[in-house]
């Protein structure tokens, strides 16, 4: 048989007679066929007539794309894929940035507005489903959530490291940065300190989030650029 995926379609071509008739209903030497069938052709010279071999065409399954999203703030965007029928994804999140194979992976924009979110499935056999959505990414920048922590952080954008200053109280608690996938790349638990280097120069260049949890609970973030 002749395999092929949805949307696709190819050309029966019957030779060596002068007309033709289909077993489906067409009487030309070509066909366009779309969907899974059985098909051969009745040709028919100086009143003698001969049948084609038979010929199948088997449609593959069509994988099927869809995805969900939720906003963590500052940008950090989490993808949920929801498609079915596929094992391998292709993501376009719109901002220019490199394209993701990740099945459902988080995206941190460095700027706000309405971004259009292209995500491409493939199957084992090569087919594919595109789905597209616009997502309205909230405003960047430093979100507080209770109490301003009071923190200076320079330079930024970074090369090599990142310094931090407490200019309200020295700051108790937990100091993490996630790269812009979500994954944890530097973590540290303060006791009442008031500045702080993080060392930065092995890191991907690219856009880092800074998450600092005090003791009592009040968080802050922080976009970090590293050029």
């Amino acid at each position: 048989p002749v395999w092929f995926c949805p949307g696709n379609s190819v050309t029966l071509t019957a030779t060596g007679a002068s007309s033709y008739s289909w077993n489906n209903g067409p009487v030309t030497s070509s066909q366009v066929v779309s969907q899974s069938g059985t098909y051969y052709a009745i040709g028919s010279s100086n009143g003698c007539s001969d049948t084609s071999n038979i010929l199948s065409t088997v449609v593959y399954p069509a994988p099927s794309a869809s995805f969900t999203f939720t906003q963590s703030g500052n940008g950090l965007v989490n993808f949920t894929n929801t498609s079915t029928g596929a094992n391998s994804y292709s993501w376009n999140f719109g901002d220019g940035s490199t394209i993701s194979t990740t099945t459902s992976p988080s995206h941190q924009y460095t700027g706000s507005g309405t971004f259009v979110v292209t995500l491409i499935v493939t199957n084992s056999d090569g087919c594919r489903d595109t789905v597209i959505q616009n997502i309205n990414v909230e405003p960047t920048g430093i979100y507080h959530i209770d109490n301003d922590l009071g923190i200076q952080l320079f330079p930024n954008p970074a090369q090599d490291e990142i310094h931090i200053k407490w200019t309200s109280e020295p700051f108790t608690g937990e100091l993490i940065v996630y790269n812009s996938i979500g994954q944890s790349v530097f973590a540290k638990t303060c006791l009442q300190t008031n500045e702080f280097l993080i060392p930065c120069g092995s890191w991907s260049r690219g856009t880092y989030s800074l998450l600092l949890v005090s003791e009592k609970g009040n968080r802050i973030i922080q976009r970090i650029l590293l050029k």
